[in-house]
């Protein structure tokens, strides 16, 4: 006996086939409907989703790491501009990358000059303040344009040669901490731009300082052995065993004549 076979007419097969190709390249397409049109990281132009893209510049220490996104502190790639970058191990300890990746938290000394000089430092007060310190040593003395700590109170504004600097630790002779500075390089000076103490005196004894600073930072104007040229003037001081703002400046006038000291900075 013969089976019945059911037949597709001509018309039915094409419609049938027809419909199995639409369905198979419908599911090609929706994968990737444009494979050609993919523009990978690293083509120079910043495409949507990437902060940055630079080309064959992009990678590990550049602006724009492999992954097209900016090289940042706190990453853990040491890019541009950054002394380091130690990622999550950033911080304020000694040995750190400090938190802005400018440089590794260090220990300095700060100590007393040995000897001693009037208010008159001849035609560069500076060099002449710095003489009196040791080797790698430099003066906290502000004077003129030549170095100063600050233009405006209690900040970081224009300083020009500055010896105090950020993210230090700062001991006395004794190796106890004076203060350790954050993003202002200034002694006693908080985040809020605020003057509070130091931690420890400078030092425990020795003889008036001269500093050429006052109590904001700032340098000093007047009262300054006219401009450190001259004996017949008088001039502030700080008082090294002092923890408060005396310490750089204790409001006195004392004659420039009389033989004071200098604080010195190691670097």
């Amino acid at each position: 006996m013969l089976r019945s076979i059911a037949l597709l007419s001509p018309l039915s097969f094409v419609l049938a086939c027809g419909s199995v190709h639409a369905s198979s390249d419908a599911s090609v397409d929706g994968a990737n409907p444009n494979p050609d049109s993919a523009v990978p990281c690293g083509n120079g132009m910043p495409d949507p989703g990437e902060g940055c893209d630079n080309g064959p510049s992009n990678g590990p220490g550049m602006a724009c790491n492999a992954q097209c996104m900016p090289n940042v502190c706190g990453d853990g790639d040491r890019g541009p501009g950054e002394a380091c970058d130690n990622g999550p191990n950033n911080g304020e300890t000694l040995g750190s990358c400090a938190p802005d990746c400018t440089k590794l938290v260090e220990a300095k000394h700060i100590v007393l000059s040995v000897s001693s000089s009037n208010g008159n430092l001849g035609v560069n007060p500076v060099a002449t303040a710095d003489s009196f310190c040791p080797a790698n040593h430099r003066a906290m003395f502000a004077s003129g344009t030549t170095r100063r700590a600050t233009t405006m109170p209690n900040a970081a504004v224009g300083s020009v040669d500055w010896v105090v600097h950020p993210w230090t630790i700062y001991l006395n002779s004794s190796g106890q901490l004076i203060w350790q500075t954050r993003t202002l390089p200034l002694l006693g000076v908080d985040a809020t731009g605020t003057f509070t103490a130091l931690l420890n005196p400078i030092a425990t004894g020795g003889s008036a300082i001269i500093t050429g600073l006052a109590q904001d930072w700032t340098t000093l104007q007047q009262d300054n052995c006219t401009g450190w040229s001259s004996l017949a003037a008088g001039h502030n001081v700080g008082i090294p065993t002092s923890a408060n703002i005396g310490f750089i400046n204790n409001a006195g006038v004392q004659p420039c004549d009389v033989l004071n000291q200098f604080y010195c900075v190691e670097q």
